[in-house]
């Protein structure tokens, strides 16, 4: 079993160096949203590998889960009526793993978004709307791409922002393709909106956070993610 990990974000990628592996595991830094996750799980299929996990935070859904809350996905919604159930086996084969090294880790729905949910107002409609605890916009694209090719998928997520946070919406296609914030553009749209230095800032520290609890996670789950 060769297994292939898709992450959003550089520093969500970074946090699988605590492993010294090449030869059963691939990480592919897609950069944040669907159409780049979808090519990077597609990417690993080709290259040989015969499951897949989408890695990485997430953004709050139940205003009762904070920052560093690790969630495994049993299932993976978007807004177009998909539903992608994972491997249940396996799921729980990582929580058992991760125990209570990570705080209280839990199974939930989890919601792929095509965008960045910005509003505290939204995320928690659509979280009475379609029972999802956490939303996150690659996951989606990675269990369809998995469904296509009957292959096994697995979702980890931490929680970086909350549900009732709304963050400021320029934040919205800030990454770039190498899954890195693209500096200058942050520091000008900030600039341009001097109020939500203090948002960006939470965010931030939430965010490194999240990152620390991941690296707990990988650490945990080894190098092939309680697989095998």
């Amino acid at each position: 079993m060769r297994l292939g990990i898709v992450s959003g974000l550089a520093s969500e990628a970074a946090c699988l160096r605590v492993f010294d592996v090449e030869s059963r595991l691939r990480v592919r830094c897609a950069g944040a949203g669907p159409t780049a996750a979808r090519s990077a799980a597609s990417t690993l299929l080709a290259e040989g590998c015969t499951a897949l996990v989408s890695f990485g935070c997430a953004g709050g859904l139940d205003p009762r889960l904070g920052p560093g809350t690790v969630m495994v996905a049993t299932e993976i919604v978007d807004r177009q009526g998909g539903r992608f159930p994972t491997d249940r086996s396996w799921c729980a084969r990582v929580l058992t793993a991760l125990g209570d090294s990570v705080g209280e880790a839990f199974a939930g729905r989890l919601l792929g978004n095509d965008s960045m949910l910005a509003s505290a107002a939204e995320k928690q409609r659509l979280a009475s709307e379609l029972a999802a605890s956490l939303v996150d916009m690659e996951s989606h694209a990675i269990a369809r791409v998995a469904a296509e090719a009957g292959v096994p998928m697995l979702a980890i997520r931490v929680v970086c922002d909350q549900a009732t946070t709304s963050l400021p919406v320029w934040l919205d296609g800030v990454v770039g393709e190498d899954g890195k914030p693209r500096t200058g553009q942050v520091v000008a749209r900030l600039a341009a909106h001097p109020s939500d230095l203090g948002r960006v800032l939470k965010l931030a520290a939430n965010q490194r956070a999240a990152l620390k609890t991941l690296r707990r996670v990988a650490l945990r789950v080894g190098p092939l993610f309680a697989l095998g």
